[in-house]
C-alpha cells in the first residue's frame, strides 16, 4: 500500500517506506534518510506516523511518505490509492502545473495528462520519467496514455516565451462513447488561445492519420491569431465507425514551423446491457438471442440475483435450453462486480453456451447450489469460455465438471486467465471436466477447494479431469487444496482416447488423493480402447501434494492397452510431495514424488529412463 504523510508546512519528508507483512505484524525499512537518519520501524496492528521538523528544501518529485510493497506498485492503504489501481504522479519543471485523470488508475484504463503553463511559459513536451508508458505525441496537451499494471511518473516540461513571440495552444473537446450503430454526432469546437508576445500566422490545421481515419476537421481556414486572443474551428467523429477507441493528434503549425498539439479520442462500445436484477438479465438475454448472428455484448452485472438454470431438457424432445438462444459466432462479455445464483429450487446451467458462441468473464461471480445436476458453465459443440477474472463456486452436481464442463461435441475451447473457480463438488472434475477434443489453457487464475467424489480407476480429478483433449498450463496459474476419493486431485487424466497435458509453468500445491497422484495421477484403462495420456513438464512446480502412492505424479496404465508416456524437464519440478500408503507385498513400496507403471515409462528431457525404485522415485 501507499500512505501519503504531510509534514509542518506541507513540506515533503525525503523517506521511501518498503513494508512486509507476516504473521508478526509489519515492518517497515525506511530506506531513504529521514533527516539523515535511517531506522527501522516495526508495529503490529495499526501503524500512526507523524513526521514533523524536516526541511524547507522541496523537490519536483512529489510529496509524502510512500509505503510501498516491495515491487508491486499496488496501493491500497487508507490516504493512498484503492486495491487494484495504481499511481500516477506528475511532476514539472517549476514553470508550470500538471495533471492526471483518472488518477489512481487501473490497469487498461484510458488516462488524459493535462498541462497548465505559468504566465510567460509554455508547454513543450512530456518526459516519461518511469512506468513504461508510451506516449504517442509527447508534444500534445492533453495527451493521452494507457495504464500499465503499475505507478507511473510522467513530467511536464515548460519553455519560456520570448519577446515578440507567438505561443499557441489548443483547448480540445471531448466526446462521451457511444454504441455500435450510433447516429451522426455534432462537430465541435477546438479552440487556439495565442499567449504568446507576436501575433501568431497560421500555415496549416491538420489531423495525423490515425485521426483522419475516425475524424473529421471545419472551418479550418484561420490564417492569424491576435496577441492574447482566440480562434476556433470544429472537429467530428465520422459515422459508421466500429467498435474500439480511436484517438489522433490535430497539429496547428505556425511561424517557422512551430507547432502546438493536441489529441482527440471517440469510443465506439458493443450494445450494453446493465443489469442489476433478474428481470434486466432476462431482458439482456432475450434481446441477444433475438439479436441475429455474429454481434458483440457487453452484459455489466452489478446487482445480485437468482436466475433459474438452463441444459438440456430430455423430456421436451432434447431441447437445448441455451442462456443466448441458437444464434451463433456472438460474443458476449459478462463484466461487473454483482453476483448471480442459481436459484435453489432450479437445476442448470447458469451459463449454458451454444454452439459457436463466445462468452467471457470478467468480475462477475456464478454461484450455484448443493442440489444441482450439472455444471455452472456448459460449453457445447464449438463454443469458447474465457476467464479473466470473478468467480465460480458453490456447485454441487452428481455429473461431471462441477465448475465447468466441456461437452464432447465439436471441439470446444476454455480460456482461463485470471478468477477462481473454487469450492465446488462432482462426481468426477471437481473445478473443471474436459471432453474430448476440446482444449483447456490456463494461463492464470486459480482452481483450489473442489472435491471429487467417486471412487475407483477412473474417478478423481477434485481440480481438473481430463477425459481426451488437451490441458495447456502455464504462466501464473494455480491448482491447489482439492481433493478426491479417487486419483489425481490436482489433475486426472484418463486412459481413453489419446489426452495431452503440457506443463511449462504455474503451481499444483497442497491437493490430496485418498487413491493415487496427488497433484496428477492417471488413471488405469479397463477396456480395450486404445489410448495415450502424454504428459511433458517443462516448466511449474508440484510440490506438497498427498496420496496413497505417488505424491506428485502417479501414472498406471495395469492391464489397459492404453499407455503414458510422462517426459519432465528434470526432477525438480516435482518435490516436496508424500505418499502415504504403506509398503505392501503385493503393491510394493510408494513412491513420494513419482510413481510410473506404464507401458509408456518416463523420460527426463526427451530421453527415456532406466527403471528406477525408491523412496522418491519409482518407475519401470
Amino acid at each position: 500500500m501507499r500512505v501519503n504523510a504531510k509534514t509542518d508546512g506541507g513540506k515533503r519528508p525525503r523517506a521511501v517506506m518498503i513494508w512486509e507483512s507476516s504473521a508478526k505484524g509489519v515492518s517497515m525499512k525506511l530506506v531513504r534518510k529521514l533527516l539523515g537518519i535511517a531506522a527501522i520501524i516495526t508495529a503490529v496492528g495499526f501503524i500512526t506516523l507523524s513526521v514533523t521538523g524536516c526541511p524547507a528544501e522541496s523537490d519536483d518529485s512529489g510529496s509524502g511518505i510512500a509505503i510501498v510493497p516491495d515491487g508491486s506498485g499496488v496501493n491500497t492503504g487508507e490516504g493512498g490509492t484503492p486495491s487494484g489501481t495504481f499511481a500516477i504522479t506528475m511532476q514539472n519543471d517549476g514553470h508550470g502545473t500538471a495533471a492526471a485523470s483518472p488518477n489512481p488508475a487501473a490497469q487498461g484504463a484510458e488516462v488524459t495528462i493535462t498541462a497548465t503553463d505559468n504566465p510567460g511559459y509554455i508547454f513543450d513536451s512530456w518526459q516519461v520519467i518511469s512506468g513504461g508508458v508510451t506516449l504517442l505525441h509527447n508534444k500534445a496537451n492533453p495527451a493521452k496514455f494507457t495504464m500499465p499494471g503499475n505507478a507511473v511518473t510522467i513530467k511536464a516540461t515548460f519553455a519560456e516565451i520570448p519577446p515578440n513571440t507567438p505561443a499557441l495552444s489548443l483547448t480540445l473537446p471531448t466526446f462521451d462513447d457511444v454504441e455500435i450503430g450510433y447516429a451522426a454526432q455534432s462537430a465541435k469546437n477546438v479552440t487556439i488561445t495565442n499567449k504568446g508576445t507576436g501575433v501568431a500566422n497560421i500555415t496549416s490545421i491538420a489531423l495525423d492519420s490515425a485521426g483522419n481515419t475516425a475524424f473529421t476537421l471545419g472551418g479550418t481556414s484561420i490564417t492569424t491569431v491576435a496577441i492574447g486572443g482566440t480562434a476556433t474551428f470544429t472537429v467530428q467523429p465520422k459515422i459508421g465507425l466500429a467498435v474500439g477507441t480511436y484517438e489522433g493528434a490535430i497539429t496547428v503549425t505556425y511561424d517557422a514551423g512551430k507547432k502546438a498539439e493536441a489529441e482527440v479520442s471517440f469510443t465506439v462500445t458493443n450494445q450494453t446491457f446493465n443489469v442489476t436484477n433478474k428481470t434486466e438479465w432476462d431482458t439482456a438475454t432475450a434481446a441477444i438471442s433475438g439479436g441475429g448472428n455474429n454481434k458483440t455484448y457487453d452484459i455489466v452485472v452489478t446487482g445480485n440475483f437468482t436466475i433459474a438454470g438452463k441444459g438440456l431438457y430430455y423430456d421436451d424432445g432434447d431441447k437445448y435450453d441455451y442462456t443466448f438462444g441458437t444464434v451463433t459466432g456472438i460474443t458476449v462479455n459478462i463484466r461487473g462486480a454483482g453476483t448471480i445464483t442459481l436459484d435453489s429450487g432450479s437445476t442448470g446451467s447458469l451459463l449454458y453456451i451454444g454452439e459457436n458462441q463466445t462468452v467471457s468473464l470478467r468480475e462477475t461471480h456464478l454461484v450455484g447450489h448443493a442440489t444441482n445436476n450439472t455444471s455452472l458453465v456448459y460449453l457445447y459443440n464449438n463454443s469458447t469460455f474465457n476467464m479473466t477474472g470473478g468467480t465460480i463456486s458453490g456447485n454441487t452436481t452428481t455429473g461431471e465438471g462441477g465448475g465447468v464442463f466441456t461437452n464432447y461435441t465439436g471441439s470446444n475451447t476454455f480460456n482461463m486467465s485470471g478468477g477462481t473457480i473454487s469450492g465446488n463438488t462432482s462426481y468426477n472434475g471437481g473445478g473443471v471436466y474436459l471432453y474430448n477434443n476440446s482444449t483447456f489453457n490456463m494461463t492464470g487464475g486459480t482452481i483450489s477447494d473442489n472435491t471429487s467424489t467417486a471412487t475407483g480407476n477412473n474417478a478423481g480429478g477434485g481440480g481438473v479431469y481430463c477425459n481426451g483433449g488437451t490441458f495447456n498450463m502455464s504462466g501464473t496459474a494455480v491448482i491447489r487444496d482439492n481433493k478426491t476419493n479417487g486419483i489425481g486431485a490436482g489433475v486426472h487424466m484418463f486412459l481413453y482416447a489419446d489426452t495431452y497435458f503440457n506443463m511449462t509453468g504455474g503451481t499444483i500445491s497442497g491437493n490430496i488423493a485418498t487413491g493415487n497422484g496427488g497433484g496428477v495421477g492417471i488413471s488405469r484403462n479397463p477396456t480395450s480402447q486404445d489410448g495415450t495420456v502424454y504428459i511433458n513438464i517443462t516448466g511449474g512446480s508440484i510440490t506438497g501434494n498427498t496420496a496413497g502412492n505417488g505424491g506428485g505424479i502417479c501414472g498406471m496404465s495395469g492391464n489397459a492397452v492404453g499407455k503414458a508416456i510422462i517426459d519432465l524437464l528434470n526432477l525438480d519440478l516435482v518435490t516436496g510431495n508424500t505418499a502415504t500408503r504403506a509398503s505392501n507385498p503385493l503393491l510394493g513400496d510408494p513412491a513420494n514424488q513419482i510413481y510410473v507403471s506404464s507401458t509408456g515409462g518416463l523420460f527426463l528431457n526427451g530421453v527415456k529412463q532406466e527403471p528406477r525404485k525408491d523412496a522418491d522415485y519409482f518407475w519401470n
